[in-house]
C-alpha cells in the first residue's frame, strides 16, 4: 500500500491513465480502498439505518394525521352542505352546461363568397 500512495513531492502528476470499461469497474468496486460504488460499507450501512428510521418515522407521522383527519368526518352526513361548501346551492354551473342564447358570439360577420373573388 505504501508504494501506492502518493509522494508529497509528486502531488501534481495526473493519474494514471485507464480505459471506460477498467475505470468504471474501479467505480464499481474499488479493491485498494474497499469501496462499493465511491462508499465504504460502512458508509452504505449508515445510509441504510438512517433512510430505515427515517421513513418509519415518516410513515408513523401520515398514520397519524390519517387518523386525526378521519376523526373529524361523519360517516352518515357530509361536513359541509349548501351554502357553507364550495360548490353552493347550484352545482352544476359550469360554461360548458349554458343555454345557446348565454354563450359568446364568435363571429358576427356574414359569411364570405369567394366565388365573387375567384375568376374562372
Amino acid at each position: 500500500m505504501d508504494d501506492k500512495k502518493m509522494d508529497t513531492d509528486n502531488y501534481y502528476l495526473p493519474p494514471e491513465k485507464k480505459g471506460g470499461f477498467e475505470s468504471f469497474a474501479k467505480f464499481l468496486y474499488n479493491a485498494e480502498t474497499g469501496q462499493i460504488i465511491g462508499r465504504t460499507p460502512s458508509s452504505w450501512a449508515k445510509i441504510l439505518v438512517f433512510y430505515t428510521i427515517f421513513y418509519i418515522v415518516l410513515s408513523i407521522f401520515f398514520g397519524i394525521l390519517m387518523f386525526l383527519f378521519y376523526q373529524t368526518l361523519d360517516y352518515k352526513i357530509p361536513k359541509w352542505q349548501l351554502d357553507k361548501s364550495l360548490i353552493g346551492t347550484n352545482p352544476v354551473q359550469s360554461p360548458a352546461i349554458q343555454p345557446p342564447a348565454a354563450r359568446p358570439v364568435r363571429n358576427r360577420r356574414p359569411p364570405v363568397r369567394f366565388g365573387d373573388y375567384v375568376l374562372y
